[in-house]
């Protein structure tokens, strides 16, 4: 099997193409799309959608991303948003209806489920991240701390140019492969990476007992671990209460 950087670089740079071609697509077809190629190139990866596609109305996320070592894992709240070009992108972070703000639900009810809320970003255009980790492939997704999103973009700005938000961010494959561990098949490797790029207040939060860390993994998820993947007739009414509130659920088996 391919190195998980190279491939989640290759999928990550596909998107950076289909953005300068084509800027009106979707974010539910570029997150469909990025989510359905990874889980073609890796077998370690198990990428489900739900037969009720609800955008998640009460819980302002898409999709939630597991990853799993041998020692844990770490359970991500993902909002997926497409940044434009020379426009302001205050107003779509900033979205909210009748349940309210769109990222103040997102980090609420991430919190409920014991998650970390994250953006992932979609953009056409280089920018600095925090990271340099893409190499010479253009990276077309990002991925952000929500709580760092709210405080630097929308708390202090009203403004967000594309730029703005990606200098908050780290390239998509920073996720499974940080140079800041020598590893990542121990859960250290992404616990540091949080800590480091993700969250808000680094002095206040104890790594090991980083949101979304799990010691041993729920049984909805490790019944998809342990059947490969594959999703029997009874999985989804028998785990509709842990899957109520994303729309799919993507899991990257680290072990």
């Amino acid at each position: 099997m391919s190195d998980i950087c190279s491939d989640f670089g290759v999928s990550s740079a596909y998107i950076h193409k289909w953005l300068k071609s084509q800027q009106g697509v979707k974010e539910e077809s570029l997150t469909d799309w990025l989510l359905y190629d990874i889980d073609l190139r890796r077998s370690d990866v198990i990428y489900r959608i739900f037969s009720r596609r609800e955008e998640a109305r009460e819980t302002g996320a898409d999709w939630e991303w597991w990853l799993v070592f041998s020692d844990g894992a770490v359970r991500l709240r993902v909002q997926a948003k497409k940044l434009r070009a020379a426009h302001d992108n205050y107003p779509g972070l900033a979205h909210a209806n009748k349940y309210g703000p769109q990222i103040d639900k997102l980090i609420a009810d991430a919190a409920v489920v014991n998650a970390f809320p994250i953006y992932v970003f979609y953009s056409p255009n280089p920018s600095s991240s925090k990271c340099s980790l893409g190499g010479h492939l253009a990276c077309g997704v990002h991925v952000a701390g929500a709580a760092t999103v709210k405080q630097n973009l929308l708390s202090k700005k009203r403004h967000v140019s594309e730029a703005d938000a990606i200098a908050l961010s780290t390239p998509l494959q920073c996720l499974v492969c940080c140079p800041l561990t020598r590893t990542m098949t121990s859960i250290s490797g992404i616990l540091n990476y949080m800590h480091r790029y993700l969250i808000v207040d680094k002095n206040g939060v104890a790594i090991r007992s980083m949101p979304g860390h799990y010691d041993s993994l729920p049984h909805f998820i490790s019944s998809l671990l342990d059947q490969d993947g594959y999703v029997p007739d009874w999985w989804e009414s028998e785990f509709h209460r842990e899957i109520a509130d994303v729309n799919a659920i993507f899991i990257t088996d680290m072990r």
